[in-house]
């Protein structure tokens, strides 16, 4: 693998060339790694009924997660494609850049969710259901009985 050059990687006319030349090893890797993170959110997002209870708060962050990785991942493909087949302007690499910071971005904020967030939220969810488990339900009412909002009252109108 070519050694990375740093003066290039911010020399904003390399960013924006929209012909940037053959794809590299850098970009056969990131290929890999965008396959991974869209088949890791396919996964979590077309199998979290059997990883997780249907209406559970981890169904629910599988769910919203999955999608925006997926979202990242495949638009992350796109711009590779791009980039292969050389589409000008398109195929530039700023694009990647910006897709790739998002992916990184996305990553740190997943540990920061579940390293801090997670645990407080998964508690104030579980004691939730809890609460509405025993909470007393309404009793239904026989068919012809009118409900006290629809009441009219008789007499005079003012």
């Amino acid at each position: 693998m070519p050694p990375l050059n740093l003066e290039q990687l911010f020399n904003m006319p390399h960013w924006f060339d929209p012909n940037p030349g053959p794809p590299g090893p850098y970009d056969i890797a990131l290929v890999v790694f965008f396959l991974l993170g869209l088949a890791i959110s396919l996964y979590y997002y077309f199998f979290r009924e059997r990883l997780f209870e249907p209406s559970s708060y981890k169904g629910q962050l599988a769910r919203r997660f999955a999608t925006i990785g997926m979202g990242l991942a495949g638009s992350g493909l796109l711009f590779l494609l791009f980039r292969y087949l050389t589409i000008p302007i398109l195929s530039a690499r700023a694009w990647l850049y910006i897709i790739l910071l998002a992916a990184l971005g996305f990553s740190a904020y997943l540990t920061y969710f579940f390293l801090r967030l997670y645990p407080s939220r998964q508690a104030a969810y579980q004691a939730e259901r809890l609460r509405k488990k025993y909470l007393p339900k309404p009793k239904p009412r026989p068919a012809g009985t009118p409900n006290s909002k629809s009441k009219r009252r008789k007499g005079k109108r003012r």
